[in-house]
């Protein structure tokens, strides 16, 4: 309240009075503009909330010196897709993200629809993607690529062709991929000597790129397996002798990795938005540039003809079309 110790006469008190009131609406008036000013950006740029769900205990030959590729993707959709309180409050209780503990338990949240958004590796979608009723909404990219390449390299003075690496040991980096390595060798294998995998030769998984092949640099192995984007960096921080002294052996086709699925019940215009935000979202896997782009059905068709014969109700191949970009943390459990 105001206190005037002179009162002023009846005309200029009612004059005071008028001016008083005009000047104490426009400040309401300003005040209310301001509030609305701070709640627009929120109404233009409104997204949902959404649940993220992950396998967050992995068999131990999974692992890798760089992270776990899946939990960074969860963690960076939970962040993008919080409700307002998580924003704030990251740890509380109100978190949209969730771990299973085993494949069956993320199975279960799929089914009874406790879930989202979920990030899981391509072969998984291929695998399941009939029976649970999913399918693929974002690929995720290192270095802007969205799929990978595996190289079997033996001791070139040593190994000259597939057949004599029979009963000898095989160092697998798995570059964050799971089991994609063990389909990709089934097949190359099987095809180059006639022999399961599991019967030919013995294998033992690494934690990093040079972990496999400097070992058959030196001549302490016989062969291992990584990733053509892992051979060139490792190469390109190596001696150049480095390749005189490696044989590929075999090279696979082009695979996605991670992605991210959802029901094919969740809403489209919640899809839209998501493919919309993904531009926007970015995940770590050691020192590499990750982000998303939209996923296209014909990025999986190599991957399809490599599981066939593990899932002959999987859908056909399509046919190839132009790349389209997103739009405008043990209980081990082995994986299927």
């Amino acid at each position: 309240m105001l206190f005037f110790p002179n009162q002023p006469t009846a005309t200029h008190s009612g004059k005071f009075r008028h001016v008083f009131e005009r000047v104490t609406g426009l400040a309401w008036i300003v005040v209310l503009m301001g509030s609305g000013m701070e709640e627009a950006p929120a109404q233009a740029g409104s997204k949902p909330s959404l649940r993220i769900n992950y396998l967050s205990e992995l068999p131990v030959s999974w692992g890798t010196s760089m992270g776990d590729p899946l939990q960074s993707i969860a963690r960076s959709l939970s962040r993008a897709y919080a409700r307002p309180l998580d924003y704030d409050l990251p740890s509380s209780p109100n978190e949209n993200l969730t771990g299973a503990e085993s494949w069956e338990e993320l199975v279960q949240q799929i089914q009874l629809g406790e879930t989202d958004l979920f990030p899981i590796q391509g072969y998984e979608l291929v695998l399941h993607e009939v029976d649970l009723n999913i399918k693929p909404l974002l690929l995720g990219t290192r270095n802007e690529a969205s799929q990978t390449q595996f190289m079997l390299l033996a001791y070139s003075p040593l190994i000259q062709n597939m057949d004599q690496l029979k009963d000898r040991t095989v160092l697998v980096h798995r570059d964050g991929c799971g089991d994609l390595v063990d389909y990709w060798l089934n097949d190359t294998i099987s095809k180059g000597t006639g022999v399961l995998r599991k019967n030919f030769a013995h294998y033992q998984t690494v934690t990093t790129p040079r972990e496999a092949m400097l070992p058959v640099f030196f001549g302490e192995a016989e062969a291992c397996v990584v990733s053509v984007a892992a051979y060139k960096s490792v190469v390109s921080q190596n001696p150049s002798q480095i390749v005189q002294k490696l044989t590929q052996l075999s090279i696979s086709e082009k695979l996605p990795t991670q992605i991210v699925a959802c029901k094919r019940t969740l809403p489209l215009e919640t899809q839209r938005q998501v493919l919309e935000e993904a531009l926007h979202i970015s995940w770590e896997y050691g020192d590499i540039k990750c982000g998303f782009i939209a996923a296209e059905e014909a990025a999986f068709n190599n991957l399809r003809q490599l599981l066939k014969a593990r899932n002959p109700a999987a859908p056909a191949a399509v046919k190839p079309t132009a790349t389209r970009t997103a739009q405008a943390a043990p209980k081990p459990s082995k994986r299927p």
